[in-house]
């Protein structure tokens, strides 16, 4: 490009990866894996309205978690001590499992990446360049790619029921509102091309991440950057945990940042950052929290390096054998296979793709079947299947009390918590629009005070605030065999007396659960603890059968419908 005087407009400065060596570099991603596990403690100490995905904290991640990442911080050079933390922290997220966000799997399969690496680390063998950072590197590319790929469902590709339409609504009440008519052409045909929207970024982010281009960081902060303007369905704990993790494909840019701040590239991407932070800061209504400012600060370091100066190219032996099983085990045994078998639903690399697992026919993804597992075993009585089989059932509002089945199901509709701007563009495009928090109701199981503190229920204030009463609960919820079992146990550990009313289902399409008539003889109404068991109530009814196998019921939360 030519200058004022038809000069040549002096070039990007060229940096070199010899300043960088592998201890910087492990100091580098040291960092970042620190700040990414203070930020749920420091929402807590502040008592700030988090986002709705944080990552749990029990009264045990404050003694025995929280001295190890400190630990991590005050050595960050110490493969020692970050690899104890890094342990720490698959061990609680183990423990937690199913009940974590998707995230958290993915950053638990990054950890056991690094863990994997440093033991079997040569001597003469450097940790970084040849081991954790090709292969982590490759396995977080193939996990973008799942979770772009679960997209492609007959659900979310129809924008009418599309998860897609719903959040788009909800970002427009945050960015515009009432300034654009709900029913205006172009509010229209936002949420109509909402689902190809979502597609087109999220196989766009892997996509330039595998081809190395400079804009690939830049792309990716912003689609994690508009996942954390929502008001209600902010999941500021994915964004937050991916741009921690960013800096593995902008090696140098933290450090930089912190050795340079003022350096000519620093300065001038001060001016994103500004733009970004007025934007961040009304979309919540002047609301803060500790995910959304560090994510601020990281990406004015990333853009730094990523736009206004050369990022070096880390070189280095690459171990072929580490980065093929992080990515056949981790990103295709995680992110494809588990949903494919019907191994992992909530949990998995499927949110928000309205994937249909376990309706007995393959389910509604465009190129894979999904729930083979369950399918196979539907009628199945042997001991492989136990629990697998059973199809899916029904469980009716009318015959159904206890605590658990309203938390789980029946009261986990929150559609009057979207903003009223969302709800009058979606009813004006006549999309449906529900919003079930059934997720939620799972990772916050028992945690009712957390739940409350997160954005799905506060924080929200001026016109994105909620004006519309609850609507009515769903008189019945559809779910497989598995599940309803599953919240037997759980209402069975609770204590409290709870009844249920559900009949097994013989239909495949969620079309037709809900007006399926079986016969009555069918139905099985059951109380306890008194035992009371009417109609259909041989020994292989449900409220009869042991609980699922417990290495299965650390895996699989399946969705109701």
């Amino acid at each position: 490009a030519a200058g004022p005087a038809g000069t040549k407009a002096a070039p990007r400065p060229k940096i070199t990866d010899q300043g960088l060596s592998d201890d910087d570099l492990h100091e580098e991603y040291a960092w970042a894996f620190v700040l990414h596990n203070l930020v749920p403690f420091a929402d807590k100490l502040l008592g700030i309205a988090g986002a709705m995905d944080q990552r749990p904290l029990s009264i045990y991640d404050w003694p025995l978690r929280l001295p190890f990442i400190v630990w991590a911080a005050a050595r960050p050079s110490s493969q020692m001590a970050v690899m104890v933390a890094h342990v720490v922290n698959v061990i609680f997220w183990a423990a937690r499992m199913p009940a974590v966000w998707d995230y958290m799997c993915w950053v638990a399969l990054t950890e056991l990446t690094y863990i994997a690496a440093v033991f079997g680390c040569a001597k003469n063998q450097a940790l970084m360049r040849g081991r954790f950072l090709p292969s982590v590197k490759a396995l977080l590319i193939t996990l973008y790619f799942s979770a772009a790929f679960w997209k492609l469902t007959t659900g979310f590709l129809d924008p009418k029921v599309s998860c897609a339409a719903t959040l788009v609504a909800e970002l427009s009440a945050a960015l515009f509102g009432a300034r654009v008519p709900a029913s205006s052409s172009f509010a229209r045909g936002l949420l109509a091309s909402a689902p190809a929207q979502i597609v087109i970024i999220e196989f766009l982010v892997p996509s330039l991440l595998l081809a190395k281009h400079r804009s690939a960081v830049p792309v990716a902060l912003a689609f994690h950057f508009l996942i954390n303007l929502m008001p209600v369905t902010y999941a500021g704990g994915f964004s937050i945990a991916m741009c921690c993790r960013l800096v593995l494909f902008l090696p140098g840019s933290l450090r930089a940042a912190y050795d340079a701040p003022a350096r000519p590239a620093a300065r001038r991407a001060c001016v994103p950052l500004a733009f970004s932070a007025l934007l961040y800061i009304y979309a919540h209504r002047a609301a803060f929290d500790t995910a959304g400012l560090l994510f601020l600060g990281l990406g004015w370091a990333y853009l730094s390096r990523a736009l206004f100066e050369e990022a070096p190219e880390i070189t280095g032996s690459a171990d072929v054998t580490l980065r093929r099983r992080a990515v056949i085990v981790g990103g295709i045994g995680y992110g494809f296979l588990a949903p494919i078998l019907g191994l992992m639903a909530m949990a998995s690399s499927t949110m928000y793709g309205n994937v249909r697992q376990f309706d007995g026919v393959g389910g509604n993804h465009l190129i894979v079947p999904t729930g083979l597992l369950q399918k196979w075993c539907r009628d199945s009585r042997s001991m492989l299947c136990s629990g697998f089989g059973g199809g899916m059932v029904r469980l009716e509002r009318k015959g159904t009390s206890g605590s658990v089945f309203d938390e789980l199901y029946f009261l986990a509709d929150i559609t009057h918590e979207q903003p009223p701007y969302a709800r009058k563009m979606l009813d004006a495009s006549n999309y449906t629009g529900r919003y079930f928090e059934f997720y939620a109701a799972r990772n916050y199981f028992d945690r009712g005070k957390d739940h409350g503190a997160t954005a799905l229920h506060n924080e929200k204030a001026g016109d994105v605030a909620p004006t519309a009463p609850p609507l009515p609960p769903p008189s019945s919820i559809a779910m497989p065999a598995y599940e309803l079992r599953r919240a037997l146990r759980l209402a069975r550990r609770r204590g409290e007396p709870f009844s249920v009313k559900y009949v097994p289902l013989s239909s495949s399409l969620p079309s037709a659960w809900a007006v399926e008539k079986p016969p009555k003889k069918n139905y099985v109404a059951y109380a306890w603890p008194s035992g009371i068991c009417r109609g259909s109530c041989g020994a292989d009814a449900l409220v009869h059968l042991p609980r699922p196998p417990l290495l299965l019921l650390s895996l699989l939360h399946p969705y109701p419908t």
